[in-house]
């Protein structure tokens, strides 16, 4: 039976020592902004205000936006500019060196958002597994949440050791869903690779501006 088209599984994992480092520079930047604007009919420039525009458009980018999602489909990395979403059915082997690294096949996926700095507590277990992944009952309890490096239930904090773990318990819990009967996988998956017309457009915006400005 495929879970009712309303069920939504989801959650966002990120690392929260990269993003406040970003909204600490997105605050200073948005002081100075402020303070230029205040000043901007006797001290104008135009240069420096494309410059910091673009530091908080590449912070956001680079620190705040990118995220691994985990749900009931597949894994999604959201990495700065594009998504690269694989449907469990694909993924083949997940690593954990210096950044979560999914594989289909022989090709890999890195995600940018979160890394090996913190060494795995002893003793963790969970993840989705343990919040009952494969009953359609509870896909159909379960809403989206972002844990933004807090930590899981099991105690463990957001690593690429710990989302690993994560990411090979829910595709063994899905795959014991699919043999149940509780799920219907898709008929052709495959890999989707998608770049971020958004993000795209916030970062050149202000590089364009920096270079106008930067030869006037």
């Amino acid at each position: 039976m495929t879970p009712p088209a309303t069920a939504t599984t989801s959650r966002t994992y990120r690392q929260r020592s990269s993003q406040l480092v970003a909204l600490l520079f997105i605050a200073a930047a948005a002081v100075l902004i402020g303070s230029m604007l205040l000043s901007w009919s006797t001290d104008a420039s135009p240069l420096f205000l494309s410059i910091l525009l673009l530091g908080i458009a590449g912070s956001w980018a680079m620190f705040l936006r990118p995220a691994v999602v985990v749900d009931s489909d597949g894994v999604t990395l959201r990495n700065v500019v594009r998504d690269v979403h694989v449907p469990w059915q694909l993924l083949t082997d997940v690593e954990a060196r210096w950044n979560v690294r999914v594989f289909v096949g022989e090709r890999g996926y890195t995600a940018w958002a979160v890394s090996s700095q913190i060494d795995r507590p002893k003793g963790a277990t969970g993840g989705l597994l343990g919040a009952g992944f494969g009953a359609s009952s509870t896909l159909q309890r379960i809403s989206k949440e972002d844990t933004a490096g807090a930590p899981e239930p099991g105690g463990r904090k957001v690593t690429s050791r710990s989302v690993a773990d994560i990411i090979e318990d829910t595709k063994a819990a899905y795959a014991a869903a699919v043999a149940r009967g509780e799920i219907t996988p898709p008929a052709e998956p495959r890999v989707t690779v998608r770049w971020v017309p958004l993000v795209l457009a916030v970062l050149a915006v202000p590089a364009l501006g920096v270079l106008l400005f930067a030869v006037l």
